[in-house]
């Protein structure tokens, strides 16, 4: 009981110290992910900046602490990175605030549409239709 108790006061802390961001800013916009877009093939990254990733969970970090402090968030994709791999962003905001996360969201869609380099691109269905499944 002690330890959950502890787990308790520590994520009340964390809880509060994040929604002061939110006394200064509307919302917080953050990588979708803590790692660009890795092949298929490959379960989790195993690495992160020289950090080891010993679980699938521990690389996702950036989403799962999000939902711990309760936020609102929205993952927008902004296109394709220099690798041709998809890449994209996180709208976050305080509890409560869904509809100012999807406004804000909305609004950026806009502006990333009007932009070839981070509109999102239109798969090729034609292709996909005929592609040999991945195995494994």
């Amino acid at each position: 009981m002690e330890q959950i108790a502890a787990a308790f006061a520590r994520q009340t802390r964390l809880y509060r110290h994040f929604n002061h961001f939110f006394d200064d800013f509307d919302v917080l916009i953050a990588p979708a992910t803590s790692v660009a877009a890795f092949p298929h093939a490959q379960w989790y990254p195993t690495q992160v900046e020289g950090r080891e990733m010993p679980t699938y969970m521990t690389w996702l970090a950036i989403t799962y602490g999000v939902t711990m402090m309760e936020a609102c968030a929205c993952c927008l994709p902004c296109g394709l990175g220099a690798d041709g791999l998809p890449f994209g962003l996180q709208i976050i905001g305080p509890r409560g605030s869904d509809r100012k996360v999807l406004e804000v969201a909305l609004a950026l869609e806009e502006v990333i549409a009007g932009d070839s380099a981070l509109a999102i691109p239109r798969p090729d269905l034609a292709r996909l239709a005929t592609a040999t499944p991945i195995k494994g």
